[in-house]
């Protein structure tokens, strides 16, 4: 494939990939008209959240395997088709019932995206290439989960709450029909033997789940953080919530500078290095969220919280692609099993945060949820330690590996 095309590719894949994230929070604003319109109880609300995020939790771990044995090109044409469908049917959809049930295909469907994303990439491009190009396709992804509110937002005002789902529908159908027509793996990429029995046991190894908890602990963190910046502003300094989707920008564009600040760094530096000074940055920023809140008059506070929000977004920016880069490097004859098990355990950091702050939100109040915050960062940044450095046994399977990815 041509460099020119390679780039085109790339950049329509991490479209596709920036969907699993876009659709997951985009229409977390206009969940109050949705409520209201189908006659909808809360709890069935929180499924039409809780239903997505679970079924591409799971989708994951399916997809992981069938992508190391099948073409991955096809799996994901097939499930953005899927996803295209259902959010149509969305758009038509007259009863919470039938949206519960295509947010929960939704869910299923999509996650194609990031998992044959990251594995067409890791075909498409070798080495230091390949880590590059898989720091864009991760800028899209985390992107997409940091500007879904303020894009939902935004819509909520001028349109109905079903024009967001017909939004998604068309973004999956544009990208669906320039794959197709552009996307050609090349002849020399091989399918690989699979074993699932052989991939569980290969990635049984505790550097790998360590990265994957530093990768779950960053996801933990943008989405407390999405959760609780309406509190803050609202509770805390009581200002008007609808600035909310605004303040939340400076994460977004924090992740666009960190992604681009990794592509440049990635030939003088490391990926083990870059992720390491990124959960680095992600504890500091955590820490020092709380100081604005006692110590600066109003105007102040809210300047440093959104620079601190931006910064944060820029070390986020270098954890989320490299954990990628490291674990396509270390498992390249099976890097769908592997990534899809990173996704997984990042669903579960998303999942888990937002529980977890509203817990801490409602014992302890809003300084209390970014306390919480802080703890996690810095066990993130512990778990990536041992993950990348920690011990003779870490490097003696790391040397395993090679030899493995050697013979096969």
């Amino acid at each position: 494939m041509s460099q020119p095309n390679n780039r085109a590719n790339l950049h329509l894949l991490s479209l596709a990939g920036m969907l699993t994230t876009l659709s997951q929070l985009i229409f977390i604003p206009s969940i109050i008209l949705i409520r209201d319109e189908l006659q909808a109880s809360n709890l069935e609300i929180s499924l039409t959240v809780a239903g997505f995020t679970i079924a591409q939790a799971i989708a994951q771990l399916i997809y992981g395997p069938v992508v190391d044995r099948y073409p991955a090109k096809n799996v994901l044409l097939l499930g953005l088709s899927v996803f295209s469908v259902s959010s149509f049917a969305i758009f038509f959809a007259q009863t919470i019932e039938w949206v519960i049930v295509l947010r929960i295909i939704q869910g299923l469907s999509i996650s194609a995206a990031s998992i044959c994303g990251s594995a067409l990439i890791t075909d498409m491009y070798e080495e230091k290439g390949r880590d590059k190009a898989l720091t864009v396709f991760q800028m899209y992804f985390s992107m997409g989960a940091a500007a879904g509110p303020a894009i939902g937002a935004v819509m909520r005002i001028f349109l109905d709450w079903r024009f967001v789902f017909l939004f998604l529908a068309i973004w999956s159908v544009t990208v669906t029909v320039f794959l197709y027509k552009n996307l050609n793996v090349a002849d020399n990429v091989k399918i690989q033997s699979f074993s699932f029995k052989k991939a569980v046991h290969t990635i049984k190894n505790a550097k790998f789940i360590m990265i994957c908890i530093a990768g779950a602990g960053a996801s933990f963190i943008i989405l407390s953080y999405h959760t609780n910046i309406g509190f803050l502003l609202a509770d805390f300094f009581e200002i008007n919530a609808n600035w909310t989707g605004f303040v939340f920008m400076a994460i977004p564009l924090g992740v666009f500078t960190g992604t681009n600040i990794s592509r440049w760094l990635l030939s003088h530096v490391s990926r083990e290095w870059l992720l390491f000074i990124g959960l680095v940055g992600v504890v500091v920023t955590a820490m020092l969220f709380n100081i604005p809140l006692y110590f600066f008059e109003l105007t102040t506070s809210i300047v440093l919280l959104v620079t601190l929000l931006y910064l944060s977004g820029v070390s986020l920016g270098m954890v989320f692609p490299m954990v990628a880069a490291i674990v396509v490097n270390w498992f390249a004859p099976i890097r769908g099993t592997a990534l899809s098990v990173v996704f997984f355990t990042r669903d579960i950091g998303s999942t888990l945060g937002p529980i977890l702050t509203g817990i801490a939100l409602t014992a302890g109040g809003v300084p209390f949820v970014f306390a919480v915050v802080a703890a996690v960062a810095i066990g993130g940044l512990v778990a990536g330690y041992v993950g990348l450095f920690g011990s003779k046994e870490t490097e003696r399977n790391n040397e395993y590996m090679e030899k493995k990815q050697g013979v096969n």
